[in-house]
């Protein structure tokens, strides 16, 4: 009676692992930025399909940055998730190519952080469209960007299965978004290089059964 239940548990774990483990990595390289860590970066497909990304990182802007918030000068992130199909007789392919976007100011006559974000474009997060949200300190707004939890960047049916991908993750400060002067301040000096990034090489494995596979 013991065996039979540690079989069935055992085959039940099996076919949740045979669900949800649609992506196998290899060694994943995280990055450090000056101060700022990118502590983990986990892929994932959803069983409806949808291809997500969680991150979870330590953002410590430079005194030059805060000091240009202050200022009431916005800066500008951006975020970057990709899986790129290897291919040694042609260029590189990447099936999969997201990106999300913050715009982060600081109000001093109200003394209130804003933190407006947008997975359109940079420029979207000017306009009053973007997801805008409020907080009373710099940390609680740098808080928000820390953690990235099941980002959407894809759908299962844009990767080919049995092959093999490099999986690219990134967030730092959107250079080009930069005020000119700072653009020319910002050239030779780490004050605003602010760029974190992790590389993994990943294979998609084939679909449970019963569902569709590529």
């Amino acid at each position: 009676m013991v065996r039979l239940y540690l079989k069935r548990c055992l085959l039940w774990l099996v076919s949740v692992c045979w669900l949800t483990a649609t992506l196998a990595f290899a060694q994943s390289n995280l990055d450090v930025s000056g101060d700022s860590v990118l502590q983990e970066v986990h892929w994932a497909v959803e069983p409806d399909g949808a291809v997500v990304v969680s991150a979870q990182m330590v953002l410590m802007l430079s005194r030059p940055m805060v000091e240009a918030l202050h200022q009431g000068i916005p800066v500008y992130f951006v975020a970057q998730a990709s899986l790129t199909r290897t291919r040694w007789w042609l260029w590189d392919k990447k099936d999969i190519d997201a990106h999300r976007y913050w715009r982060l100011s600081y109000q001093p006559l109200t003394r209130v952080w804003r933190l407006q974000s947008s997975q359109e474009s940079s420029k979207h997060t000017d306009s009053s469209q973007g997801l805008a949200q409020y907080f009373d300190s710099l940390d609680q707004a740098l808080a928000l960007m820390q953690r990235i939890s099941n980002w959407r960047i894809g759908e299962r049916s844009q990767l080919t299965r049995d092959q093999a991908y490099v999986a690219r993750f990134s967030l730092g400060v959107d250079q080009e978004r930069l005020p000119r002067p700072l653009q020319f301040d910002a050239q030779g000096r780490n004050d605003w290089d602010l760029l974190l990034r992790a590389s993994e090489s990943a294979v998609l494995l084939p679909q449970a059964q019963g569902g569709a596979t590529q």
